[in-house]
């Protein structure tokens, strides 16, 4: 570590200090930053409110909601059944459902393996859907009924990276029929408490509503309590001291040490840490986890989560045994330019951004350096599958990229930022879905297909409509992200 900042007060002040101009000058409810190394706590503070409404000032101890913060904390869990040999990685995740089980739009099912969901490889689509407890519905479905619905497979598992939501809601019902535990006592039982996380659960835990964190929109207002229909996703919440001492769990498995927990194995923890091979540089995501190889000179794991009221990221260094966490409850981007900031301070000799981030920047190409629109240009005639019919969908593609769009029953409408990256499609436009969940939030449509043979095929997601934060609606609540399953082929004229 003699490359690592030493820690002392005056390093603490300072971070106390900017923490507290972060809070006035982003307008943040409030702002937590834990940091520790090799299971010593270097730096854990809290700034501004809790809950405003009630007065509560934040502290170290009160829990924030996690977002997808969530999603780490879920492959712990798979990870432990896979560890005592209950679930195998490489097998279908099909064999791990019930009477709901995956469709396969194009591929086949048994492609979409337990490893492909955790990866965000198994061609599931983007999803998010939000119940808010003074709504109709104000809880999600069964969990059986959602994966009935979206479990949609519309891309070949295993060719492109997706992150999506949907997965780990289809991978915490797999915890609930392996575990034979509901998937909130499952990780209370086998991760949360040997992890030492005393105040983290799936939602509020009860008897902690005292520390929650309330969720704040862009004005100040909080919003209503909310669920979603994938928890193992999006819905844990803990502390700065459950998530530092999650983290410490982890790479005290990793490295051996003998105050492990046994919560995994070093193998398992490798395992669960390691990119699949094929995946591309710039994508780099594990089993639950992000992976950059060496940013600041170390290797880093880490997971962010973002959703309405809600901004969190936590980042390991393995090799250095330090733990980086900044939790807020409100959505800022600030958040993880806070943990970089951070490392920055405690790596001082590698200060410099991560490489990968920079490479990609330079590998995304503008739409207009392909030469292939002539390839699309004209009328194309399919369809989009809702849940409860088939709704008709055109396309308008001219040679020099333009394109308009038409769903059955709406009007014709220009489709903004287009773009043909061969073999994928994308563009967004404003139309309308005959689909009972869609119609329970306002959104655009956004296309994400795919060029196979002479069909443009993939998937149709609502999405948040620009100009309104985080695509919040007229009422200030966010968008649902709802995906399905399209299909296209061109007309002879």
């Amino acid at each position: 570590m003699s490359d690592m900042l030493r820690w002392d007060h005056d390093k603490a002040d300072q971070v106390r200090e900017m923490m507290t101009d972060w809070v006035k000058t982003w307008n943040l409810p409030s702002l937590a930053v834990g940091m520790a190394r090799n299971g010593d706590i270097l730096f854990e503070e809290a700034v501004g409110w809790a809950d405003r409404e009630r007065r509560l000032p934040a502290t170290p101890q009160t829990t924030y909601a996690l977002a997808s913060l969530t999603k780490p904390m879920t492959a712990v869990g798979v990870m432990r059944l896979v560890q005592q040999r209950r679930i195998d990685l490489e097998k279908p995740i099909n064999d791990y459902l019930g009477g709901s089980k995956l469709t396969a739009r194009v591929g086949h099912a048994e492609q979409a393996t337990v490893s492909r969901v955790l990866d965000h490889t198994a061609g599931l689509p983007i999803h998010y859907q939000y119940f808010f407890a003074d709504e109709t519905p104000a809880t999600p479905p069964p969990r059986d009924l959602t994966i009935a619905r979206y479990g949609n497979i519309i891309m070949i598992p295993g060719e492109r990276y997706r992150y999506s939501n949907i997965g780990y809601g289809i991978l915490d019902r797999v915890i609930e029929r392996v575990g034979r535990l509901p998937y909130d006592a499952f990780m209370r039982q086998e991760v949360f408490l040997p992890c030492e996380m005393e105040s983290a659960g799936i939602g509020v835990l009860p008897g902690t509503e005292s520390l929650a964190a309330a969720q704040y929109g862009d004005d100040a207002r909080p919003f209503p309590p909310y669920a979603f229909d994938h928890p193992g996703g999006s819905s844990a919440r803990a502390s700065l001291r459950d998530l530092l001492n999650f983290a410490r769990s982890l790479m005290a498995a990793r490295s051996g040490a003998s105050d492990a927990n046994g919560v995994l194995t070093a193998e398992s923890v490798d395992r669960m840490w390691t990119v699949r091979p094929t995946q591309s540089i710039r994508l780099r995501y594990a089993l639950g986890w992000g992976v950059s190889e060496k940013p600041h000179g170390q290797r880093a794991v880490f997971h962010n989560g973002e959703m309405a009221g809600a901004s969190t990221s936590l980042t390991l260094y393995p090799d250095a045994g330090l733990a980086i966490v900044v939790l807020c409850n409100a959505w800022s981007s600030h958040v993880y330019e806070i943990c970089h900031l951070l490392a920055e301070r405690l790596f001082p000799d590698h200060a410099s951004r991560d490489k990968s981030q920079e490479a990609e920047k330079h590998m995304r190409k503008p739409h207009d350096a392909y030469e292939a629109w002539s390839e699309l240009a004209g009328h194309w005639v399919g369809h989009v599958s809702t849940p409860e019919l088939d709704q008709g969908l055109e396309l308008w593609i001219r040679e020099s990229g333009a394109m308009e769009a038409r769903m059955e029953g709406s009007l014709k409408a220009v489709v903004e930022d287009s773009a043909f990256t061969p073999p994928w499609l994308t563009g967004k436009f404003m139309g309308r879905l005959w689909s009972e969940d869609a119609a329970r939030r306002p959104y655009d449509l956004e296309l994400d297909l795919r060029l196979r043979g002479k069909v443009l095929m993939g998937g149709l997601t609502t999405a948040p409509i620009p100009g309104r934060p985080m695509g919040a609606a007229p009422d200030r609540r966010p968008a649902n992200g709802l995906t399905f399953w399209t299909e296209l082929r061109k007309t002879q004229d």
